[in-house]
């Protein structure tokens, strides 16, 4: 019986050693899983970011593209670090995610293509933009109610109300203004006609950019990857779940096989004084 007691001791501790060594790959590297989780929500939180520094930009709240460039290189190498996986992503879970990482990936090249046009075409717009606002001070102070004079500013009021009102009927309007001015251009004096011409060319800028501008806003806002990185933050946490499903399954196998190690050898030791105990009963009778 002590026999059997010790060699079914040594057989669970053999098991323990042997069930460890099998299950270490499956084991659960926390760090690595709480820096890949804390990765994503980053790239969702940029995703975020780069849509209200481009309206930002549009609503001329900040007169430089810094976070917009700033988050964009960010997001980027983001997405080159999240094709390193924890170990216990694998299967469907991975497929999922690198598909996912693929069509953002894509999303996030042709985002950058349409910021660089957005940063160009907003730059010009925003300048002319500023360009009409100091114009319509001198306008007012030398139109001397003259018809000329009132259509540019009536022509700078369409077109600064044009960046909060996109409507045909107004498009329509700025362009027969700018048709009458520029038709009006010879009958003019020397110095109303420079004004006029500024106030022309600046014109012209902000009826073509800005629908180009408004445009490039809404792909990029409605281009962002959001919704994928989402997906991938669903797919890591079901394998994450899933790892530590199996995980806790190793660990109480691990911890059943070292409790019957535990008990054969101490059943093992009892004998084993029980005996010594007999023998000195039988050794003194």
């Amino acid at each position: 019986m002590r026999r059997a007691a010790y060699a079914l001791s040594v057989l669970f501790c053999l098991s323990l050693a042997g069930f460890s060594l099998w299950s270490w790959p499956r084991r659960i590297d926390q760090s690595a899983s709480e820096h890949y989780e804390r990765r994503l929500r980053t790239l969702l939180a940029l995703d975020f970011r780069l849509s209200a520094e481009v309206l930002k930009a549009r609503a001329g709240v900040s007169g430089h593209y810094d976070g917009i460039v700033q988050t964009a290189a960010a997001r980027k190498r983001l997405y080159r670090e999240l094709r390193h996986y924890p170990k216990f992503v694998q299967g469907r879970a991975e497929s999922e995610i690198r598909f996912q990482l693929d069509q953002g990936d894509r999303l996030r090249a042709e985002s950058e293509r349409l910021i660089e046009r957005f940063k160009r075409d907003n730059a010009i717009l925003r300048n002319s933009l500023r360009f009409l606002r100091v114009l319509a001070a001198e306008v007012d102070l030398s139109a001397n109610a003259s018809e000329r004079g009132l259509r540019a500013a009536q022509l700078i009021r369409d077109g600064l109300l044009l960046q909060n009102w996109q409507d045909a009927g107004l498009m329509s309007r700025i362009q027969s203004e700018l048709e009458w001015l520029r038709s009006s251009l010879p009958e003019a004096d020397a110095s109303e006609c420079t004004l006029l011409e500024s106030v022309l060319a600046h014109a012209r800028v902000v009826r073509e950019r800005t629908p180009i501008v408004q445009a490039l806003t809404r792909d990029i806002v409605a281009g962002d990857g959001s919704a994928k990185t989402q997906i991938m933050m669903a797919a890591f946490t079901r394998s994450q779940q899933a790892a530590l499903q199996v995980a806790n399954l190793d660990s109480s196998i691990r911890f059943a096989l070292a409790m019957l190690a535990l008990a054969t050898a101490a059943v093992g030791v009892i004998l084993r004084k029980r005996h010594a105990a007999e023998q000195l009963r039988s050794a003194g009778a």
